[in-house]
């Protein structure tokens, strides 16, 4: 049931739906008085945090269970009913393909994100293998580069702007 509901709901939806108003992540927290935005989500990570109630990092269950003094699995009811994700009974058929399509996309995420992963490591030994030529055979103080030098220089550079040039955030 948690994983289930885990998968469904995003924090952003259950957050918002308990009347937290989200700018930029950021929000009051509903926990406490406040004046200035301590409250935050990561949807990467789907946990929120306070950074003033020194509580630690949340899932959206915990959230729940938080905001309206419930235990873990009273809190999977309640979210259960105000999403009306019919966990219970049978899934429908539409809740079953949305969350089949839901863990296609988490799935190509994955796959998207180990092949950055490998294209930066990939990347990075290259860039590594070139600059040890290049330590290995620095000109002294007064002599000119050999052609070693400069080819590995320069494949040093390629693959460091190439390095840079991957986005993994």
């Amino acid at each position: 049931m948690f994983g289930h509901i885990k998968s469904e709901l995003s924090i952003r939806q259950v957050v918002e739906r308990y009347g937290v108003k989200l700018n930029h992540n950021k929000a009051l927290c509903p926990f406490h008085q406040e004046k200035n935005k301590s409250f935050s989500i990561s949807d990467r990570k789907q946990l929120y945090k306070c950074h003033t109630c020194n509580d630690k990092a949340g899932d959206l269950i915990s959230f729940v269970s938080k905001m309206f003094a419930l235990k873990p699995i009273d809190a999977c009811k309640k979210l259960n009913e105000d999403f009306s994700l019919g966990l219970g009974g049978k899934l429908t058929r539409e809740q079953k393909i949305k969350t089949a399509r839901r863990k296609a996309i988490m799935s190509k995420r994955k796959l998207e994100d180990e092949a950055k992963k490998e294209k930066y490591f990939n990347a990075y030994s290259v860039f590594g293998e070139y600059d040890k030529i290049c330590i290995n055979n620095k000109p002294k103080r007064y002599e000119e580069p050999n052609n070693l030098w400069i080819f590995a220089n320069g494949q040093r550079e390629y693959w460091w702007d190439k390095i840079m040039s991957l986005e993994l955030i």
